[in-house]
């Protein structure tokens, strides 16, 4: 029996059903894993009582030897739990051949063009992370008076949003056996960001890392 799989969910205002070129079905030997992504919504249904999340998606394995195609499809739930497996998938990309990989000339050129480099020095032990990494490994915020921290929304959605910076909100490392490892951060998560344009535009480049000799 061949499995099939969907690549996301249809959204509608309408009772009736979906027209069936609306569903998109294929084959599972040419799917691959995806992952919930950007929390673009989060509400609670009067109707069925319970909070309701709505997630871009992405290919769950990710880099130049990774298959996985996102489609633009969205995941939505109501109790799905961060790790969770996915009921939907991306699509697989069959032909793993690299014949359109720019060669070690263009990829020096495309370097010197649009990446900037970072120097690290080889033995520095405390590198930078993303922001959601970060979060996600366990910062915590404490408020003035409380002992106890609290976990960061990886989005930050839970992060104080007012007033100024007067010491009544900060943020700091897990206090158990997750310190060390966050502390030294996670190079591979790191993304950087520099101004651009009289109007100071924070535009997102990929980092070029090096080790300074």
């Amino acid at each position: 029996m061949v499995q099939i799989k969907a690549l996301g969910f249809v959204a509608t205002n309408r009772p009736e059903k979906p027209q069936l070129e609306e569903i998109r079905c294929v084959r599972a030997n040419l799917t691959d894993k995806c992952e919930a992504y950007r929390l673009k919504v989060r509400t609670h249904s009067t109707f069925l009582k319970v909070p309701f999340k709505v997630w871009s998606t992405r290919p769950l394995h990710r880099g130049m030897r990774s298959r996985g195609v996102s489609v633009g499809s969205f995941f939505c739930s109501g109790h799905w739990i961060s790790g969770e497996k996915l009921d939907i998938a991306c699509l697989k990309n069959l032909d793993n051949t690299l014949h359109v990989m720019p060669n070690l000339d263009q990829i020096r050129a495309i370097i010197k063009h649009y990446g900037p480099i970072v120097f690290f020095h080889p033995g520095e032990a405390y590198l930078s992370s993303s922001v959601s990494w970060f979060f996600k490994n366990g910062a915590l915020l404490y408020r003035k008076g409380d002992s106890v921290g609290l976990a960061i929304d990886s989005e930050g959605f839970n992060l104080h949003r007012e007033g100024t910076n007067d010491g009544e909100y900060w943020i700091d490392l897990p206090t158990d056996g997750r310190k060390e490892r966050v502390n030294h951060g996670n190079l591979e998560s790191a993304e950087l960001y520099h101004k651009h344009g009289k109007h100071h535009n924070l535009t997102k480049k990929p980092p070029i890392f090096s080790d300074s000799t």
